[in-house]
């Protein structure tokens, strides 16, 4: 009896710990921090060199501010703790005089990418002097800010773009600044042309907003995933277009046409940036679609016209039909009448007799 007590006193000590523990475990799940909101990205000059030492500074409605510097590829990583805002607070990113602002989402995670300007000192010289036409090189930190003009080729600067998300400022006619986005840093040299006119003739449903021509001179131009074209707001309005009408298209020199490609658009100030993703390099264009035209109109009208016709056919049909089918019963009837005097009344009479005179005889013997 000892043991069988002891055995209870056990079990009920188990129960009171489980039940203080299903008590509790509510108050230490809660007391698991929640994720920071991350906002991250690259600092580049006007060349699209990266920038290192920058300070990046993400500050919240309450003035609070958070830092960091980019390291020698211009990256930057900023966490700003869960625990301070509340979701929708608006968050300042800025570096240098340029800013974006996001809502603050605990767990998001946000990368912001910007350009500065930088004093080069005529940068660019140190890949003078390569290949055949080093001599332009010296001039190359500086051909980001002057390109413009023409429809391709000769007299071009060289620009050298380094880094996985370089810009080429461009301030044309047109064009405000071209970029490059690579999952690995990019080393190459390129020209930039600006196109003022569109390079070949297009469908009478789109107008050429803005073009430039790109040459990789050297370094691997298949490492570009994604190209920007950066538009100024004033060439849309000039135009009377908005952003959900532009499409950037690549040329195919072969087939000398212009291919769409799948874009994104997104304002950016008093500019519009159209990205899409690399096609090879040689001529990039920004397209306006004209949707006023309705042309889808037409042939919505046709099938229920098409719809209506079959019917009108097969209603006459039972019509001619019901002569046919009621005339066939009365010529079948007439065959199958019996009278009371035909040939198989006279033969059923015959056996009767037959078989009477049989009986009659049975009986007289």
């Amino acid at each position: 009896m000892l043991h069988n007590d002891t055995n209870r006193r056990g079990l009920r000590f188990l129960v009171v710990v489980v039940v203080a523990l299903t008590v509790f475990a509510p108050a230490t799940a809660t007391a698991v921090p929640s994720p920071p909101h991350e906002v991250f990205g690259t600092v580049t000059d006007q060349n699209g060199d990266a920038v290192s030492g920058q300070t990046v500074t993400v500050t919240g409605p309450d003035g609070n501010s958070y830092t960091a510097t980019t390291n020698d590829e211009g990256y930057y990583d900023i966490n700003v703790p869960a625990e301070d805002y509340e979701s929708g607070d608006t968050l300042t990113v800025s570096v240098d005089g340029s800013s974006e602002t996001t809502p603050f989402s605990s767990g998001e995670s946000q990368e912001f990418d910007f350009m500065i300007q930088v004093d080069t000192g005529g940068g660019g010289s140190d890949n003078g002097g390569d290949g055949g036409d080093g001599g332009d090189g010296g001039d190359g930190g500086d051909g980001g800010s002057s390109s413009s003009g023409g429809s391709s080729g000769g007299g071009a600067d060289i620009i050298t773009i380094t880094g996985t998300n370089p810009n080429v400022t461009v301030n044309g006619e047109y064009l405000n600044a071209i970029g490059f986005n690579s999952q690995t840093a990019l080393d190459a040299r390129i020209t930039v042309n600006e196109i003022t006119t569109q390079p070949v003739v297009m469908s009478s449903n789109s107008s050429f907003v803005a073009a430039a021509d790109i040459t990789f001179i050297s370094g691997d131009s298949s490492d570009v995933e994604f190209l920007r074209l950066v538009v100024p707001q004033s060439r849309l309005d000039e135009l009377n277009v908005s952003t959900t009408q532009l499409s950037m298209a690549h040329l195919n020199e072969t087939e000398e046409q212009l291919t769409e490609l799948n874009t994104t658009v997104r304002e950016d100030g008093d500019t519009v940036v159209v990205e899409a993703p690399s096609a090879g390099f040689s001529t990039y264009a920004v397209l306006a679609q004209d949707t006023n035209v309705e042309q889808p109109t037409e042939p919505t009208e046709q099938p229920t016209e098409m719809t209506d016709m079959p019917a009108q056919t097969t209603e006459p049909e039972p019509e001619t039909d019901d002569p046919v089918d009621t005339t066939a019963p009365e010529q079948n009837d007439e065959p199958t009448t019996t009278g009371g005097s035909g040939p198989g009344f006279t033969v059923a009479l015959t056996l009767v007799a037959v078989l009477v005179a049989a009986a009659m005889a049975r009986r007289a013997n």
